[in-house]
C-alpha cells in the first residue's frame, strides 16, 4: 500500500487535514474519536491523532481532494497531528 500526501493545519477549535488525492467513487473513510482511517485504490493511511476529536461535529468533503474538518475536544494547541510523529 502507498501512503498519500497529507497536509494539516489548525486553529483554536478545529484541525484541518487534506489528503491530496483526486476523489474517486470507491473510497473508504472512518472518523473515530482519536483516529482517521482512509483507503482508496492502492492508497491507505490510519492516522492515530495526538488528541481526541468530537466525531459528531467533524466532517469531510470531496471536492478536488479529501478535506477533513475535525472538531477538537479541547481548545489546546496540538504540537503535531499524530500521536507518534514517526508514524508516516
Amino acid at each position: 500500500m502507498k501512503t498519500p500526501t497529507i497536509r494539516w493545519a489548525q486553529n483554536n477549535t478545529y484541525i484541518f487535514v487534506d489528503i491530496e488525492l483526486v476523489p474517486k467513487e470507491d473510497y473508504k473513510i472512518d472518523i473515530r474519536e482519536n483516529e482517521i482511517c482512509f483507503k482508496q485504490d492502492e492508497y491507505e493511511c490510519n492516522l492515530n491523532l495526538l488528541a481526541k476529536i468530537i466525531v459528531d461535529k467533524s466532517k469531510y468533503r470531496t471536492n478536488r481532494i479529501f478535506e477533513f474538518v475535525l472538531k477538537k475536544e479541547d481548545d489546546e494547541e496540538w504540537k503535531q497531528l499524530l500521536e507518534n510523529k514517526n508514524q508516516y
